[in-house]
């Protein structure tokens, strides 16, 4: 399968297969993408990329119970925006009020 299809639609048969019957994947993938897949392939995707996702998890859980730091984002924003509509304050005299 690899370099046979495009990336789309690789991803769209892991999500659609995981989520629905490999009969529906096939009909949903000929439909929306023009791509005739057999079940087995459909069955193989979802399960390969699983497997994948799994040993990434499990990698980052072990380096969590290692205490093996774990590499983190170190972007910054020049400008953060927050919006708050309605908020309650509880003020000095009991009141609630809006903010």
């Amino acid at each position: 399968m690899r370099g046979r299809y495009t990336p789309k639609v690789v991803e769209a048969v892991v999500r659609l297969g995981s989520r629905l019957t490999y009969g529906e994947t096939q009909e949903e993938q000929e439909m929306l993408w023009g791509v005739s897949l057999s079940k087995t392939t459909i069955r193989k995707l979802p399960i390969q990329y699983g497997q994948i996702g799994e040993k990434v998890v499990k990698k980052e859980i072990g380096e969590l119970q290692n205490g093996t730091e774990v590499e983190r984002c170190t972007d910054q924003a020049d400008q953060m925006v927050m919006s708050i509509d309605g908020g309650m304050i509880l003020t000095t005299t009991g009141e609630w009020r809006e903010v």
